[in-house]
């Protein structure tokens, strides 16, 4: 009887040990109307342009960009004005981001992709892509000034 009770206390403290270490979902991805309505409101920076590992946030250096609700984002750094649109999507249980810049240097190194939030928050907004393959990604995160 000894032997059973010291056996079934084991086994619950190794359960509530191993249950208590489980990784946490912190995650934020709202909806898509939320995310759109966030990104409306103030004005962004490039923080970080990770391109197939290497990292290009340089390019956008200066830049504050603002998303307007009729789906145009503007760029301006001293006395360049970059515009295009922007549009997000729910896609397959994804949301997705999506930039139009053209040929306009340096933006035009991200508006051909389809952007997946993986965070938006009222000062973040981190995106991905893949990158050529399964493992390769692109990243893009934009920080409210």
């Amino acid at each position: 009887m000894k032997q059973t009770t010291i056996i079934f206390i084991a086994i619950t403290f190794l359960f509530v040990v191993f249950s208590s270490c489980q990784k946490e979902d912190n995650s934020t991805v709202p909806s898509i109307a939320e995310a759109s309505k966030m990104v409306q409101q103030g004005t962004w920076k490039v923080s970080q342009y990770i391109d197939c590992g290497e990292d290009e946030t340089y390019h956008f250096s200066g830049y504050a960009i603002t998303f307007n609700s009729y789906g145009v984002v503007t760029a301006v750094n001293n006395s360049i004005t970059i515009t295009g649109s922007w549009n997000t999507v729910s896609n397959l249980n994804q949301n997705e981001f999506y930039f139009q810049f053209g040929s306009a240097i340096p933006f035009c190194e991200i508006d051909d992709d389809c952007w997946h939030i993986i965070e938006n928050t009222a000062l973040k907004i981190r995106l991905e892509d893949e990158c050529g393959g399964i493992n390769d990604k692109d990243f893009l995160t934009l920080e409210k000034i």
